[in-house]
């Protein structure tokens, strides 16, 4: 290397591997020899051949321990089963034989079941030409597990959701959750959050009861000023999912409240009226429920601490037992039997049950939220409808979600009526959810209005500055909620997502002027009244949203709309203006939205503003607003695993989402830059040695070496803490090529201080 080159060839520099001075390698510009190096420095993978096989080696270990282990335990599973004794019908008896020694034909007797002690099964086909037993190995995943030994296939329920995930990525996971327990234990535990719902207040028959104060009541109190006194009484009962403090109708004091019958029908719809099911002992202290959202196990809870205790479901009949009912102390077993379900979805944003009483009694049961209800109400309960009405809204400024609940009494011809109307909609092949929701729409109507419930749905830790953080990122935020417009934002400000210092713009239907319109019944004109009051408010709102924008202040806006006004400012004629005026604000709150309105105002901002969008939710309600959006994440937690299944990122806690996307985001974001870079560098090493080719010998010493620098990695080393390109290695690389370039001061001054750092072996 010590001979110089001569000026008629043209030589490129070649790049330094980053090592201490007087340890250096140069390696030659050759492009299949250093593709490789380039993408290893890129993706900063090891390169010591231990590093290499060293984990390979941990993760095939672990595999064979692993599929040794599990081999074992499926033997001795089979082996259980295999032994199990089942009965089998020989002779007109039952005889209790082993598994193993069913045959073809065999009627069998056993198995995990709900609601009823046994079934009658026959043994169709089995053995070692079934499918299940020519498959090398056993897939279990999904809604069902199904197993072959010999002569035996048995099918127990399972709990799982359908995975989307190959067996290799499974077994790949599981690999990584060994070889990485840390990180999966800190993710364990980070999965413990707040999302608790508590029976916190109600009102019946137009009295308000429950004396505690909200989060929500508290921080805007903190806000103002105000310090408030929470009056909590010593004995209050205190259970998860209820949280209710008033001793008026705690352990049957209800008897002596003005309206004992409304309290009581209030209970029993708690008690009857949805889809729980009880679980674990029959005993208030020790049963459990399981139910489709938290709030409804939370209803059924409450009804329970009022002395209306369901503990036992089978499929036509629902069993209560009722405290102080008859008298104080009285306590009786009754069953309801079920006659029709007239089950929740978001269209009908309501639930009904058809029961009867043991006397005979026929009872329609409904709870759902009070924009349906009260559209459905007898026309002579004004005063009660007017004063629930204002308790709503006390319920909503507490940041508490509200539900409705009615009862109609029906008479026997009029149910026999419709129950055939009923049993025709529920066997069709065709439009059936259409038809039953019509069907139900027949006997949903003249309800008696029973009262309200108020649950409280506590934020999860580290909300406020989760959303702070993003906003302060440039990230505008949009919330798209079911719960009351009071609702939706009182927990806005709790959130940091509104504050008193933003300019609010509310367009809202739950005016004078349109529940005038409203009451006369007409739908034609309540429609055509409702999308031009619309259409105004837009208008108002984004001439006033300009004016702000070019004032000195140029405050923050903020955005308040409800469900039934953004469905007329969708309408095609109106949602450029909608979208126009709802980018110009700071935030905005959609509240009493349906799911497919939520996916309708994400496709809105992708389409129409041509923005990245990011939807989260936690809910099967969010997974439409999550599919819609460029990137879905879902929340893991008590409402069930339908958005995680429908998202593209997974997260345990809301406040985890500043981390993903600030974070990991960030650092995808610079992968994927410096492998793009690393593409076109390439692209760009080709092309010059291909035009240095054609130049030959053009070039001067002078100039090669200045073409030869400009080439090298702009980096800084980890070993050294220099650029690539610092006057020590330029001086090294022009040394090498026999041209002179004097070294700088401070370059021999960091060589001296290198020195003593040297290992013993490297001066040998």
């Amino acid at each position: 290397m010590s001979e110089s080159v001569p000026s008629t060839r043209t030589v490129r520099l070649g790049r330094v591997k980053p090592q201490a001075p007087g340890h250096r390698t140069i390696f030659c510009n050759d492009r299949e020899a250093n593709l490789p190096v380039r993408f290893k420095d890129c993706l900063n993978s090891p390169v010591s051949p231990i590093t290499n096989v060293l984990p390979l080696s941990v993760v095939l270990l672990l595999s064979l321990i692993k599929e040794a282990f599990e081999d074992w335990k499926r033997f001795q599973n089979d082996m259980v089963i295999n032994n199990n004794t089942i009965d089998v019908l020989q002779d007109e008896k039952w005889v209790s034989i082993p598994w193993k020694k069913l045959q073809v034909g065999d009627i069998v007797k056993g198995c995990s079941l709900r609601n009823t002690e046994y079934i009658v099964g026959v043994v169709i086909f089995t053995g070692h030409e079934t499918k299940l037993q020519l498959v090398p190995s056993v897939i279990v995943h999904g809604h069902c597990f199904i197993d072959t030994w010999n002569t035996l296939q048995v099918m127990m329920n399972a709990m799982n959701v359908p995975s989307k995930r190959s067996t290799l990525e499974r077994k790949l996971d599981k690999l990584i959750l060994i070889l990485f327990a840390t990180l999966f234990m800190m993710c364990f535990i980070g999965a413990v959050g707040r999302n608790l719902m508590e029976f916190f207040k109600c009102s019946i028959g137009g009295e308000i009861y429950g004396n505690g104060l909200t989060e929500t009541e508290k921080g805007l109190a903190e806000r103002n000023g105000v310090k408030l006194e929470e009056n909590i009484t010593t004995n209050a009962v205190r259970e998860r999912g209820f949280n209710f403090n008033d001793a008026r109708l705690m352990s049957g004091a209800w008897r002596n409240e003005p309206n004992p019958d409304s309290c009581k029908e209030f209970f029993r719809c708690l008690a009857i009226c949805h889809t729980v099911l009880p679980e674990g002992d029959e005993s208030p202290e020790k049963i459990r429920y399981q139910a489709a959202s938290p709030d409804e196990s939370a209803l059924v809870i409450a009804a329970k601490n009022f002395g209306f205790f369901f503990y036992r479901r089978t499929p036509t009949t629902i069993y209560v037992r009722e405290s102080h009912v008859e008298k104080m102390g009285k306590i009786q077993d009754v069953s309801y039997e079920i006659l029709n379900v007239l089950e929740f979805n978001s269209t009908r944003k309501r639930q009904s049950v058809v029961c009867r009483y043991p006397d005979g009694r026929l009872v329609l049961y409904c709870k759902g939220a009070d924009t349906v209800i009260f559209e459905r109400l007898a026309d002579d309960y004004n005063s009660i409808k007017k004063v629930t009405r204002e308790h709503l809204e006390q319920f909503g400024c507490a940041g508490l979600r509200t539900l409705c609940l009615a009862y109609k009494d029906l008479h026997p011809d009029v149910y026999e009526s419709w129950n055939e109307k009923f049993i025709n909609a529920k066997s069709s092949l065709h439009d059936r959810e259409k038809k039953l929701d019509e069907v139900a729409e027949l006997i949903e109507n003249d309800l008696i209005l029973i009262g309200s419930t108020a649950i409280e749905d506590k934020l999860q830790e580290g909300v406020p500055a989760c959303i702070e953080t993003l906003q302060r990122a440039g990230i505008k935020i949009w919330v798209l909620t079911g719960d009351k417009i009071e609702t939706a934002i009182n927990i806005a400000y709790a959130c940091n997502l509104i504050n008193n210092e933003m300019k609010q713009f509310i367009i809202s239907s739950e005016t004078d002027a349109i529940r005038e319109v409203e009451d006369r019944g007409d739908q034609v004109e309540i429609a055509r009244f409702i999308k031009e009051e619309v259409k105004r408010e837009l208008k108002k709102c984004l001439e006033e949203a300009q004016s702000y924008v070019s004032s000195i202040s140029k405050p923050k806006l903020a955005l308040v709309i409800d469900g039934k006004c953004l469905m007329y400012a969708l309408d095609p004629s109106l949602r450029v203006m909608l979208l126009k005026f709802s980018l110009s604000c700071h935030a905005v709150v959609c509240c009493r939205v349906s799911p497919l309105q939520k996916a309708q105002v994400t496709s809105l901002v992708r389409k129409g503003a041509k923005k990245i969008t990011l939807s989260i939710g936690d809910g099967a309600n969010d997974v439409s607003m999550i599919q819609a959006a460029h990137v879905g994440v879902g929340i893991s937690g008590l409402e069930g695993m339908q958005a995680v299944m429908a998202s593209d990122f997974a997260i345990a806690q809301f406040r985890y989402l500043a981390d993903l996307l600030l974070v990991h985001g960030r650092w995808s974001y610079f992968r994927i830059c410096k492998i793009i870079q690393e593409m076109h560098r390439q692209e760009y090493d080709d092309t010059g040695r291909e035009q240095l080719i054609e130049m030959g010998g053009i070039l001067s010493p002078a100039e090669a070496k200045s073409h030869g620098v400009s080439q090298l990695p702009q980096e800084i080393s980890k070993h050294t803490g220099f650029a690539f390109d610092s006057p020590g290695y330029e001086s090294f690389f022009a040394a090498q090529l026999g041209i002179y370039a004097p070294q700088k001061a401070w370059d021999v001054a960091r060589r001296a201080s290198m020195k003593p750092r040297l290992k013993i072996g490297q001066k040998k």
